[in-house]
């Protein structure tokens, strides 16, 4: 009895083995492949001055659904954005950071929000 138990048992785990392996090693893969197909790299120049700019046009990005990184560099004003594109468009990122007061060469900031800015990080306005 104790014998036949063992095979069951060492039977099971064999077929455990051999159903499940192949399957979620393959599911892994294939999850990692859309993850990586979806996932899209922005850079564009942002208007600001200050490290309070840094914080608020991050912040302002990453409230989006869908980004994974965002990172202003305040020496080339260029934000870097990393987000998954099947959740947010690259017109929308630079929405928001208008929204947030900052011009980008797709999006400005309305005169009302940016002149609500501090003023260490109002930044001269094109046109």
């Amino acid at each position: 009895m104790k014998m036949m138990k063992i095979g069951i048992l060492a039977g099971t785990m064999a077929l455990a083995v051999f159903a499940f392996t192949p399957a979620s090693a393959e599911k892994a893969a294939n999850a990692s492949m859309e993850f990586s197909q979806t996932v899209a790299t922005t850079t564009f120049q942002v208007s600001g001055k200050c490290g309070m700019c840094k914080n608020r046009i991050e912040s302002a990005v990453k409230e989006l659904k869908g980004i994974e990184a965002a990172n202003w560099d305040v020496e080339t004003k260029a934000l870097t954005v990393k987000y998954d594109a099947t959740k947010v468009k690259e017109a929308d990122i630079h929405q928001k950071v208008a929204d947030a007061g900052h011009d980008t060469q797709e999006a400005k900031a309305t005169d009302e929000v940016y002149n609500s800015l501090p003023g260490c990080c109002k930044y001269e306005r094109e046109g």
